[in-house]
């Protein structure tokens, strides 16, 4: 997006982008994402070299969901744009763990709070492409008549505030003590017409993966990508997954425990989740997704489903 907002101004985005941080068609050598400080780097010298100051929103003119890999491609195919939501404040660690989207959800509105470190440069053009970006995905998903009902800003009221008017096309408030999004429930939880769970599960699981990945030297992490593997084999036990992770159960066992956590605990949570996440693609039985949890039949993912939710699989289903 970045390398994209650069041309539209005219410039050559490598004054600014480095050969070694990226280049269109380049293959990435690992799945690591770059350095948060070489990222408010590049940002910070694209705004210096454009000197726009609604460079932010006019970013978000050069956003497509495909720059955010599977992410993107599950918003695509969310139920709704609430669906959508949970899922960017659950994976946005996925490009970094120092800007955050936090939702909060109310019966007749939905907030949308973004957090970004205060000491960060350019901070103002910062948020506005992140708030600026987010409606664009709203709009791709809901249609380019979604209006958020109002927006406030931490930025001071800029000499021309057109440009923002413009973009959110709703009531902007500058000199605010936050920056947010809110939006009408209603609109929140209109049904998309792209919606598609099968899709949506398949990247999830890509995410998931690629944060495995990522994490790799954390081993809750680690664990559950072992755990996610070999569900649907029920080879889910600790010593199967501890000697795919190259340890003793033993070791394994101590490692959770620093992290307050039992691998019969992650086992049951993580099955729970992908529960309700394969409950809504009715492409699937439930007897395949007993199997795909690792259960041996139909009756004990019922059991289980009871256990977790109060009902069994098809009251959840239909719910």
């Amino acid at each position: 997006m970045i390398w994209r907002t650069i041309e539209a101004y005219g410039h050559d985005p490598r004054r600014v982008i480095g050969e070694n941080e990226y280049r269109p068609g380049a293959p990435f050598a690992d799945t690591r994402r770059l350095p948060y400080a070489t990222l408010a780097a590049i940002r910070s010298r694209a705004v210096e070299l454009i000197a726009d100051p609604a460079v932010g929103l006019r970013s978000a003119d050069q956003l497509h969901p495909s720059h955010m890999g599977p992410l993107g491609y599950a918003w695509l195919a969310s139920a709704t744009l609430l669906d959508g939501f949970r899922r960017l404040q659950r994976y946005g660690r996925m490009f970094n763990e120092h800007e955050q989207l936090l939702v909060d959800e109310g019966p007749e509105h939905i907030t949308l709070t973004i957090e970004v470190p205060a000491q960060t440069e350019h901070v103002d053009e910062v948020r506005d492409s992140i708030l600026a970006g987010l409606v664009a995905l709203c709009r791709i998903n809901y249609g380019k008549d979604l209006n958020p009902d109002f927006v406030r800003l931490r930025r001071r009221r800029p000499e021309d505030p057109g440009p923002w008017f413009g973009l959110f096309r709703c009531p902007v408030e500058f000199s605010c003590n936050l920056d947010q999004m809110v939006l009408s429930t209603r609109k929140v939880l209109q049904p998309l017409s792209g919606a598609d769970p099968q899709l949506v599960a398949m990247h999830d699981q890509a995410v998931e993966r690629y944060l495995g990945q990522l994490d790799r030297s954390d081993i809750v992490a680690r664990a559950k990508t072992a755990i996610f593997d070999r569900l649907p084999s029920g080879e889910v036990s600790e010593a199967a997954v501890a000697s795919a992770l190259g340890m003793a159960a033993r070791t394994l066992h101590r490692k959770l425990r620093d992290h307050g956590l039992s691998f019969r605990q992650m086992v049951v949570e993580m099955r729970k989740e992908l529960a309700r996440r394969y409950l809504q693609d009715e492409s699937l039985s439930l007897t395949e997704i007993a199997f795909m949890l690792g259960y041996s039949d139909a009756s004990a993912f019922s059991r289980a489903c009871r256990k977790w939710f109060g009902r069994p699989p098809s009251a959840m289903r239909a719910a």
